[in-house]
């Protein structure tokens, strides 16, 4: 017999704008902005005013956000580097932009920030430098911060009229750029973004601070603005199961699937979900499709730092010590298997102090809340405090 545990996390990806790849990068610091007067900095410069190298650098950049969006990490991380390479000098924002974008694709996300912050600092009324950094936070665990780049973002974003400075969100883009469009001039990527991008991430965010109630309210005001967002019905959803309220939760992951039948985790959130509610031919049905689409991820157990669409019952917390269950001798003499999944609430020491299964075979339930409720967490911080967490855990038994 063997059992796998998974933990779910918090969870979110960031929203990437994609030639062969050329020289390597060398290792570079953070150059201080020129100097520009007030009125200079309020000018974007055209296109053909960028030096070429810089004008590449950011070429690069836009190529590396869409090689990783289309799943190409190696071409992805050559075009960051070459990125880099060019832009060893950022003079305004949307180079400082671009180089903090390509040191998102490289992980390196303390330099990352550094050019986000120059960004802002340029230009403060720049709503994507806001969400970029806020997306950072949260990676980062930093939940106050993350949510007040939020707040900032919805601030700016409510504040400008409809028209010329409105055409710049949109729900979708009707077609990839040309590398020549890019090349040509590759500022505009650096300046879309999703209507309600901010909405989600703020409501993501919530989610992780256990304050469902505001992350619905968030969701539905970024469905408002894209009523095809399969990601905010899915994220409403995940905010719906946590309340236990597992028919609006299948509800949105309808929703999510209809708009986006290939969403990372809708199936599998929306197989949770039927298996609290005790229909396990649906929950089956739907952890099958996933694991079709998602070979290696099908269980939560996203190898990524970063996903679309979050995990059912959000977990952020570390396990100090994960008790294998026993496979009863009832479930093996009936042959019982598959996977058990126990949703528990963890104190401010990582002690579990509630444990339930949500979904599995009974036969196997009792067994895997007996392991949940005997497992130690490190404790998860909130502003440095410890705090109250939940999530799920997984069991996977198997016959040998």
């Amino acid at each position: 017999m063997q059992v796998g545990i998974v933990l779910t996390t918090a969870a979110f990806t960031l929203l990437i704008l994609a030639l062969p790849p050329t020289k390597r990068a060398q290792s570079t610091t953070i150059s201080a902005p020129s100097n520009q007067s007030n009125e200079s900095q309020k000018k974007p410069r055209e296109a053909h005013e960028y030096d070429p190298n810089a004008r590449m650098g950011m070429y690069f950049a836009v190529m590396c956000e869409l090689s990783s969006a289309n799943g190409q990490t190696e071409e992805a991380r050559v075009y960051a580097e070459n990125a880099i390479t060019f832009l060893q000098n950022p003079s305004d924002d949307f180079e400082f932009y671009a180089k903090g974008a390509a040191y998102v694709v490289l992980k390196n996300y303390d330099m990352a920030l550094a050019n986000f912050d120059q960004v802002i600092q340029q230009d403060p009324q720049k709503i994507i430098a806001y969400i970029r950094r806020g997306r950072l936070h949260f990676h980062r665990g930093d939940l106050a911060r993350a949510l007040a780049d939020f707040d900032k973002a919805i601030q700016l974003e409510a504040g400008r009229s409809a028209g010329i400075e409105q055409s710049k969100v949109s729900s979708k883009r009707e077609k990839d750029p040309s590398p020549g469009d890019i090349q040509r001039d590759p500022r505009p990527w650096f300046e879309n973004f999703s209507a309600g991008a901010a909405y989600i991430d703020r409501g993501r965010t919530y989610i992780q601070r256990d304050d469902n109630d505001r992350a619905i309210a968030d969701f539905t005001r970024a469905i408002e603005l894209d009523p095809e967002g399969a990601s905010a019905y899915n994220l409403r959803g995940v905010a719906y199961a946590n309340k236990l309220d597992f028919d609006s939760a299948i509800a949105d992951f309808d929703k999510a699937i209809q708009f986006d039948p290939l969403l990372n985790n809708a199936h599998y959130n929306r197989g949770l979900a039927f298996s609290a509610k005790g229909d396990k031919a649906r929950a089956r049905a739907d952890f099958a499709i996933e694991e079709q689409l998602y070979p290696h991820q099908s269980s939560g157990s996203q190898s990524s730092s970063y996903q679309s669409s979050g995990s059912l019952n959000i977990l952020n917390g570390r396990a100090l010590k994960l008790v294998t269950p026993t496979y009863p001798a009832k479930a093996r003499k009936a042959r019982a298997s598959g996977t058990v999944v126990v949703r528990v609430l963890i104190d401010k020491e990582g002690k579990v102090i509630a444990a339930t299964a949500i979904g599995g075979h009974p036969l196997l339930m009792d067994a895997a809340v007996e392991a949940a409720k005997n497992s130690l967490f490190s404790p998860t911080l909130l502003a440095g405090k410890p705090v109250k967490v939940d999530g799920v855990i997984q069991y996977h038994f198997v016959q040998r």
